[in-house]
């Protein structure tokens, strides 16, 4: 399909593949439910997508039914509709370029369903648009059975000019027809008058040279004579022979074998070709194509229109390598880096970034395209543009050809798929080991290659960390429960069963990671991801539930049983709650600490106990059991340092030793021992500082180190309040220094990663935590600009996240913060603007998550000092209004916390606030 526009916007491949999927199946649904919010950029690219899945499944289907072949996967159509109808539907496509592609992609869908369309029939159908749009023909001849080929808008503007006279003399040859036009040359049948015979000669489109820039020029010559001395070096049954290579009167040319016959895409025109049809079409053009390699050349444009059959022996030839790249000539290279070089839905992945530097396994991959084209009847990819079409190629997997037309055996999806791999290293290490493998199936023996698993497939989503294939993931891990439920409960022989727990462990391995990409994947930890992710996380539960009823009781898996619980007590904790986590874990402990009595120094098991002992030390300080938390990370801590010092260059036993000094330090914290507290945040700091020292560019040691010098400010803040003035400035002059050095690291994380967002937020609050002591220290300016600084960036990121509950509140609190400091600065309006934004934001919070005390007590704190200061400027009556508010909802969470002091204190200023109103209106 050409590419000649395409609106703002890109496709939501999600709603994309699940609008296919349905028509797949055989379940369309109508395009209105898969379409994202109108007002959204995606949404009308999106919409043409589906409206071009639409037309080709349908047509399809009608084609099936009428000529008694549909398959059970498609749904019979009574008449697809037409583009008018859609444009009625959806008034968005009335776009001149978007109505030209749909047409397009109708008369293709048409002309393979077997209903041919003249152009005149179009033009009937839109007589306005064929007025104003010059190219309307010429467009629509470029699919359906008067399709031509050209590689741009302009290549078919010049397909229009008039043709010469013919026949006509060139050297020693007479042309006699045109039978061939692309964006470099052209193809006549001519008559080689010494040799007498006919022949295939190809020269370069002088309208086209005369039309380019001198550069341009050179650089299309240099691609013609380098297509004629790849061509001319090649000897093979199947390529077609190049019989003389020259030029006339300075027009360069060269003559090849007159193939009598078609092109695989003429005999496409009359639907899918059948499987053992299509094989021995591939099979030799597979031997060809190695031919080629063998002498150095990649041909780099393998499509269906390059590979001609005689009619004569029924035999596949391959032609047309002007995109052929010499890797042995030893010459300077045509094709530069990042130039794209191909025709989009064959290329390969690397070839669709950069063609410069492809191997032979880009032609496996086209063979694989071709392959895939001719069973189904359609391209691995095909969208509404060529770019779209290149995005999908680099981004997307292709559809399983057997769900496009049943017929398909799997063998030979088996076959193509493995072609299509996006990492070159996984096709067919050769075009030879392709040919063999079809070779094979022709034979009736069984091929090398194997399917795909669903397991492989999750495996793929986690490395690749993109969302769409997080979707594919989903669906795989279904496919990993029902092959684990297959391999348990069916297998009986001895050999069947050392190849079910091989599949056992491979379905084990891939859940693995399937759950530790979700879990800490932070692409589904943002804004709308998390029901996905919680759903995601969900179906990772539901296999660990399933893997301790089946295979709970073999001895031989223990360890995994014991690793099953602890990762379903933390899936628990993500998605429920810690209390509903506790057992999970403490199964998990419980096997733990069995296992390690029969191999107490092993690493594996020590650094397992370890990990189950921090997270129950993590429920237990939410819960406030201080001694249990404490008792749990002194545990872990004393494994972790056991196991640092069997192995000090270990970096991450040294993090996790780090992290349990981190806990003890915040049991000490809760506790009310502060001296304590900070004895264990500089053993923890001292640990990374360490680590930091031999990895200075880790990332996850900069960061620990950064929440470090955090939690270090944060602690002595909270010990501020001593009778010593003298200790308290102290004490903010070292939270100030500590919150400096966690700005500096987290700043330089995200100079090496600016989208990283828990950075961002951690860098924001480190800048409001440090206005605030630099208030406690009078240093006035400074606060400002730093609650300045700390408000704007908390804006973009709240504003660019607002389904985040904790960026707005982090947001309100800065509103809060710095009307405090115009208040102590002697500016009350400042101060009231400042609250009622705080107020705004608290208000709406708490609409959202009414459960949440936390934004209840800050908006009632909020509302009180903003009373406060109204009545202060003597605005009684909306002083009255915001105060009687702030009272009744202390009100409502001193019933709720009876024995919260700080609430009392902040009822009683509401209550003195009001009545001190009532006094003053009560004076004349």
């Amino acid at each position: 399909m050409t590419d000649f526009g395409t609106p703002d916007g890109s496709i939501d491949e999600t709603l994309r593949r699940r609008f296919e999927s349905a028509w797949g199946e055989g379940h369309p649904r109508p395009i209105e439910g898969f379409l994202p919010p109108e007002e959204n950029e995606n949404y009308l690219p999106t919409l043409e997508e589906l409206v071009h899945i639409e037309l080709e499944f349908a047509w399809k289907s009608w084609g099936d039914a009428r000529n008694g072949d549909g398959a059970d996967s498609l749904p019979t159509v009574i008449h697809p509709p037409l583009v008018e109808t859609y444009i009625e539907r959806f008034p968005q496509l009335d776009q001149a370029e978007i109505v030209l592609r749909l047409l397009q992609e109708e008369r293709f869908a048409r002309s393979r369903a077997g209903q041919i369309t003249p152009i005149e029939e179009y033009r009937r159908r839109f007589p306005q648009l064929v007025a104003t749009e010059p190219r309307f023909a010429s467009l629509l001849k470029m699919v359906g059975p008067d399709a031509v080929e050209a590689e741009s808008m302009d290549a078919v503007a010049e397909n229009m000019a008039p043709r010469e006279q013919l026949p006509r003399e060139f050297g020693n040859y007479q042309l006699l027809e045109e039978i061939g036009r692309g964006g470099m040359g052209v193809v006549y049948r001519a008559r080689q008058s010494n040799a007498d015979r006919i022949v295939a000669l190809k020269l370069i489109r002088q309208d086209l040279i005369q039309s380019l820039p001198s550069d341009s020029e050179i650089s299309v010559l240099d691609r013609f004579r380098q297509e004629s001395q790849a061509a001319a070096r090649l000897d093979h049954d199947n390529i077609v022979t190049v019989y003389e290579v020259g030029k006339v009167d300075g027009e360069p040319f060269f003559s090849m074998h007159y193939v009598e016959g078609q092109s695989l895409t003429e005999i496409l025109r009359e639907g899918p070709i059948p499987n053992r049809r299509a094989a021995g079409y591939i099979e030799p053009v597979a031997r060809a194509v190695e031919e080629a390699h063998s002498q150095g050349i990649l041909h780099r444009d393998l499509k269906p229109q390059n590979i001609l059959v005689d009619r004569k022996h029924d035999r596949p030839m391959v032609a047309d390598f002007g995109l052929a790249k010499l890797s042995q000539s030893g010459g300077e290279e045509l094709t530069q880096v990042g130039e794209i070089m191909g025709s989009p839905p064959y290329m390969s992945p690397e070839q669709a970034m950069d063609s410069s530097g492809v191997t032979a396994a880009t032609d496996i991959y086209s063979l694989g395209a071709t392959f895939y084209h001719i069973l189904t009847g359609r391209p691995p990819f095909q969208a509404a543009t060529g770019l779209e079409t290149i995005r999908q190629v680099i981004d997307q997997e292709p559809v399983g050809p057997r769900r496009l037309n049943p017929s398909i055996d799997r063998d030979l999806e088996t076959i193509c798929l493995k072609c299509l791999q996006k990492e070159p290293l996984r096709r067919y290490s050769s075009a030879a080991e392709l040919a063999d493998d079809i070779s094979r199936y022709l034979k009736g023996e069984p091929i090398k290659a194997r399917p795909i698993s669903s397991l492989q497939r999750a495996v793929r989503w986690c490395r690749r960390n993109r969302l769409v294939a997080a979707l594919i993931a989903s669906t795989s891990t279904f496919l990993v429960l029902a092959l684990l439920a297959s391999v348990v409960g069916y297998v009986r022989t001895s050999a069947a069963l050392a190849e079910a727990e091989a599949g056992y462990r491979q379905a084990r391995q891939t859940v693995d990671d399937f759950f530790t990409q979700v879990s800490e994947d932070d692409l589904l930890n943002q804004p709308g991801m998390q029901p996905l992710r919680r759903e995601l996380l969900e179906q990772a539960l539901e296999y660990y539930r399933r893997f301790t009823v089946q295979r709970g009781d073999d001895p031989a898996l223990q360890d995994e049983l014991a690793l099953t619980h602890f990762r379903m007590g933390r899936i628990t904790e993500l998605i429920d709650s810690p209390d509903a986590a506790l057992p999970s874990y403490q199964l998990a402990l419980s096997i733990q600490r069995k296992l390690l009595k029969e191999t107490p120094d092993d690493p594996d098991r020590l650094g397992g106990i370890g990990d189950t002992l921090n997270a129950s030390g993590r429920i237990f300080l939410r819960r406030n059991e201080l001694d249990r938390a404490q008792e749990a990370y002194k545990e872990a801590a004393a494994i972790r340092g056991k196991l640092l010092a069997d192995d000090p260059g270990q970096l991450e036993f040294l993090r996790k030793l780090a992290n349990s000094h981190m806990n003890l330090a915040l049991v000490e914290k809760m506790a009310g021992n502060g001296e304590l507290a900070r004895a264990q945040f500089e053993k923890a700091q001292t640990l990374r500082r360490q680590g930091l020292e031999r990895h200075p560019a880790d990332p996850l040691i900069r960061r620990d180190l950064g929440m470090g010098y955090y939690n270090l400010a944060n602690l002595e803040i909270s010990m501020v309040g001593a009778e010593d003035s003298q200790t308290d400035r102290d004490l903010c002059r070292d939270a100030q220094e500590n919150f400096e050095k966690s700005i500096e690291i987290f700043a330089g994380l995200l100079r090496d990663n600016p989208e990283d967002m828990a950075n961002q937020h951690r860098l924001v609050l480190c800048c409001r935590l440090l206005a605030d002591v630099k208030c406690e220290l009078e240093y006035w300016s400074a606060a400002l600009e730093l609650y300045r600084r700390a408000l704007k960036q908390m804006q973009s990121l709240a504003g660019s996240n607002t389904e985040v509950p904790r960026y707005r509140f982090a947001l309100a609190e800065m509103h809060m913060n710095l009307g405090c400091l115009w208040r102590e600065r002697g500016q009350p309006e400042k101060a009231t603007e400042s609250f009622s934004s705080a107020v705004a934001i608290l208000r709406k919070l708490v609409a959202d998550y009414p459960k949440e005390t936390l934004y209840r007590r800050d908006l009632a704190v909020t509302l009180l000092e903003d009373g406060e200061l109204k009545s202060d400027a003597g605005l009684h009556q909306q002083a009255r209004k915001v105060l009687e508010e702030a009272r009744d909802l202390l009100t409502t969470l001193i019933d709720q916390f009876p024995d919260d002091p700080h609430l009392k204190s902040q009822l009683d200023r509401a209550v003195a606030a009001l009545k001190k109103i009532e006094s003053q209106q009560a004076q004349p």
